[in-house]
C-alpha cells in the first residue's frame, strides 16, 4: 500500500512537472529592440522577436498613414507584407517554401511622416497566430508606441580654403526659403594662363564644404556628377544632394553667368546696369547677389536697400571688381592687398571657431 502511495505521488510530480515545463516553454514575444524615439523622414522598424523559433506565423497590424508610411520590402524573402491590406491595416505572413526553415526575429520597416509636433504612435499587432515545432497558437494583441520627433537641423558650416569663402544662406533679402551657395573667390582664385583651372570654380573645389557638412552633390542642372574635377560651376547652376536638397550657386563676380569671374563681360553687365535704372531692374535675383560685392548693411544688420527696394549696388561694387580683375587681393603678395583676400568686402560668412 505503501508503495502504490509513493508511485502514486511521483506520477503526479511527474505531470506536474511537465504541466510547469510545458508552461515555461510556451511560445512568447518581445518588441522591446523597436525604437522609441524616432525622427520624421528617416526609416525604422518594427521588431518581433519570439522565445523559440516559429515556422509559420500569420498577423495584422494597425498603423496612422497620417504619422507613417508601411514600407514593403524584407530582407526575408520566406515573408510576405501587404501594407495596403485594408485602411490602417498591414497584413504579414511568415511561409517558408523550403522545409525545415524557421525563424524567431521579424522585423517590419516603416518611415516616419514630417510633423509639426511631437507625436505619440500607436501600432496594434493582432490576429496573431504562430506554429511551432511544439504547438500552434494565436497570441494576444500587442500594442507598440514609440515618438515621432522633429529632425534636428544641423546648421550649416562656412568653410575658407585660400580659393573660395562657401556658404548656404536661406535669409537672403529677396530670396527667402531658397538655399543660396553662396561662393566668394578668395586670393587662390585668379587668372593664370600656365594653370586655368585657377580662374574657374570646379566641383571638387567645395570638396571641404561638403565633407565639414556631410552633403553629397549628386547632380548639377539635374545632370547626374560622374567628374568632380572636370565639373565647371557658375552662377544660376542648382545643385542636388543625396537627400534631394538643391542649392542655387552664386559665385560673386560671376555676374553674366559664365562662370568667369570680375571677366570683361561681368564688369560691362554691372556697369550697364547701374548706368541704366532699366538695366538695374532686369537682372535675376542671382545676378543682383553675384555683382553685390560689397554686401551693405545697416547698423541694426538689415539690408541696405535703394528707393526701389533693391540691395544697393554702386561704384564701389564694380571698383571692386576691377580689383580682383587686375589681381590686387593677395596672390601677387602685393602690399596692398585691398581685397583681404575675398571678393566680399562686408562679409556674410559666419565662421565657427
Amino acid at each position: 500500500m505503501k508503495k502504490i502511495k509513493l508511485i502514486i505521488i511521483f506520477i503526479i510530480f511527474l505531470i506536474g512537472g511537465c504541466i510547469i515545463l510545458n508552461k515555461s516553454e510556451a511560445v512568447s514575444i518581445s518588441t522591446e529592440e523597436t525604437p522609441q524615439i524616432v525622427e520624421c523622414g528617416n526609416e525604422f522598424e518594427i521588431i518581433l522577436k519570439f522565445n523559440e523559433k516559429i515556422k509559420l506565423m500569420n498577423a495584422h497590424i494597425k498603423y496612422d498613414e497620417n504619422f507613417v508610411t508601411m514600407l514593403e520590402d524584407n530582407e526575408n524573402k520566406d515573408v510576405s507584407i501587404n501594407s495596403k491590406y485594408s485602411a490602417n491595416d498591414l497584413s504579414l505572413m511568415y511561409l517558408p517554401l523550403k522545409q525545415n526553415v524557421t525563424e524567431d526575429v521579424f522585423k517590419i520597416k516603416a518611415k516616419a511622416l514630417d510633423v509639426e509636433d511631437e507625436k505619440n504612435v500607436k501600432f496594434e499587432i493582432y490576429d496573431l497566430t504562430v506554429v511551432t515545432d511544439s504547438e500552434s497558437k494565436k497570441i494576444d494583441d500587442i500594442e507598440v508606441n514609440l515618438t515621432i520627433k522633429r529632425k534636428e537641423e544641423n546648421e550649416i558650416q562656412d568653410v575658407q580654403t585660400n580659393k573660395i569663402d562657401a556658404g548656404v544662406f536661406e535669409d537672403l533679402f529677396g530670396l527667402e526659403q531658397r538655399k543660396i551657395l553662396a561662393i566668394s573667390p578668395r586670393s587662390g582664385f585668379y587668372m593664370d594662363f600656365n594653370d586655368k583651372t585657377k580662374n574657374k570654380l570646379y566641383l571638387n573645389d567645395l570638396e571641404m564644404f561638403c565633407q565639414k557638412n556631410s552633403i553629397s552633390i549628386v547632380s548639377v542642372n539635374n545632370k547626374n556628377v560622374t567628374d568632380k574635377n572636370d565639373t565647371i560651376l557658375k552662377t544660376g547652376d542648382v545643385l542636388k544632394d543625396n537627400n534631394n536638397i538643391e542649392y542655387e550657386l552664386v559665385l560673386f563676380g560671376d555676374v553674366d553667368k559664365n562662370g568667369s569671374v570680375c571677366a570683361a563681360g561681368d564688369l560691362y553687365t554691372v556697369k550697364k546696369a547701374l548706368l541704366s535704372l532699366e538695366n538695374n531692374k532686369n537682372f535675376d535675383k542671382l545676378q543682383r547677389l553675384a555683382a553685390d560685392v560689397q554686401y551693405q548693411t545697416k547698423s541694426d544688420g538689415a539690408v541696405l536697400l535703394d528707393r526701389n527696394g533693391l540691395t544697393v549696388l554702386n561704384a564701389f561694387d564694380l571698383s571692386r571688381m576691377r580689383l580682383k580683375a587686375l589681381g590686387y587681393d593677395g596672390h601677387y603678395n602685393i602690399e596692398s592687398d585691398r581685397l583681404s583676400g575675398t571678393l566680399i568686402y562686408e562679409s556674410i560668412y559666419r565662421y565657427s571657431e
